[in-house]
């Protein structure tokens, strides 16, 4: 459709831990142990969102098996 408007949304964020080190915490298989919360507000992130900054899938992460 011309002049259709299209909007972004904040789909999900994720943060790791490191160590003093700077070793990644893993799982038990050897993946990247990711964290997330329900309970922070992402929504100012797009205040200042231009979609020129964003990349497409630079690469895939493993899939979150449980977040309890």
């Amino acid at each position: 459709m011309l002049g259709m408007t299209k909007e972004f949304f904040i789909w999900d964020i994720h943060w790791h831990k490191v160590d003093e080190y700077g070793n990644v915490e893993k799982n038990k298989d050897g993946s990247v142990k990711l964290y997330t919360s329900s309970k922070l507000d992402y929504s100012y992130i797009n205040d200042r969102f231009d979609q020129d900054d964003l990349e497409e899938k630079l690469y895939e992460i493993e899939p979150i098996q449980d977040w309890s």
